[in-house]
């Protein structure tokens, strides 16, 4: 890409890595982390401050920018029309379900930022059909498959393995899984993230293995050594990073059974209520037909590639 790029995220989500390494764009981020809301609100024109200087030392010519959180926006689309620059949102499911007043403030900034902006991108059409985006410059383009394939297979002979991805998000049946992971104990489950509050609020079954924080490098290794992947969410016009980690890696998929989700992950997946009783049923559901879900697998995985890069065609005219 020609023109100098800038991928503006406060936190690093895995889309965000893996489109700022496409487009040879430099990934800024800024840590900060707080649980008092009060804080965080106050922390934010700081840190849009913070940002946009970052932006105009370097004099980037076009800005992505990751909602949420709305601030980095923010910067970004300051930066870009205080100096002419090229704007474009990369625009996460999240934005669209507001769980407290000040995030619907958030909701009317985009609103109002959305109608000046070069090109809005978003995960699946469940969002581009929205009120809120029609007659925009919106386009949906799909997460890039973030991994490569392991290098061998794992065989149906060892210990089978489950990796549980989550972020302890308020949409995710936590409870569920515990008690599901409890009902099969001839698996070996590992739950990612950060789970310091877990061990305080549920007990742990004997089977799960706790992973707790895991590098990027860490966490593919992970990835790579267990059977299948289990991502979940309540969250209806939602698509999870960690189905597409699962593909990516040709590793069958449980999770959740919203239509979004069984619109774009049909094949090698098995869709599930986000009750115990369900996910268990998933899982020896899993374990009976696991070959048979590990060649869907890597069948999505063809169709995935050559659908993002047709999707992708937009996007890339724009930059270069």
């Amino acid at each position: 890409m020609p023109n100098k790029i800038a991928f503006v995220t406060w936190y690093s989500a895995t889309r965000s890595r893996v489109l700022a390494r496409t487009l040879n764009a430099d990934l800024i981020t800024i840590k900060y982390k707080t649980k008092v809301r009060l804080l965080r609100l106050i922390f934010n024109p700081i840190l849009i401050a913070i940002t946009f200087f970052r932006l105009l030392s370097q004099n980037y010519e076009i800005v992505l920018a990751q909602i949420p959180p709305i601030g980095s926006a923010i910067a970004g689309f300051l930066y870009a029309k205080l100096f002419s620059k090229k704007i474009i949102f990369d625009t996460h499911s999240g934005l669209f379900f507001p769980q407290a007043w000040h995030q619907n403030l958030y909701l009317l900034l985009y609103r109002i930022m959305l109608q000046n902006i070069t090109m809005n991108l978003v995960h699946n059409e469940g969002i581009y059909k929205r009120n809120l985006l029609k007659n925009t410059r919106t386009i949906v383009l799909e997460d890039k498959l973030p991994f490569n394939l392991p290098d061998k297979p794992l065989t149906e002979k060892e210990k089978f393995r489950v990796a549980v991805i989550c972020g302890y998000g308020q949409d995710e049946p936590i409870q569920a899984i515990l008690e599901s992971i409890r009902l099969i104990p001839e698996i070996e489950f590992y739950l990612t993230g950060n789970s310091e509050n877990l061990k305080d609020n549920y007990p742990i079954p004997q089977n799960l293995i706790l992973t707790g924080y895991l590098s990027n490098e860490e966490y593919e290794t992970c990835l790579k050594n267990v059977h299948a992947i289990i991502a979940l969410t309540s969250r209806p016009d939602t698509v999870l990073c960690g189905a597409y980690e699962a593909v990516s890696l040709g590793k069958p998929l449980i999770t959740s059974n919203t239509p979004i989700l069984r619109k774009y992950f049909s094949k090698g997946t098995i869709h599930t209520q986000n009750d115990s009783i369900a996910i268990a049923e998933s899982l020896k559901i899993l374990l009976n037909n696991y070959e048979r879900l590990q060649k869907e697998t890597l069948e999505l995985r063809k169709e995935k590639e050559t659908l993002w890069q047709k999707q992708f065609m937009p996007l890339e005219e724009l930059l270069a």
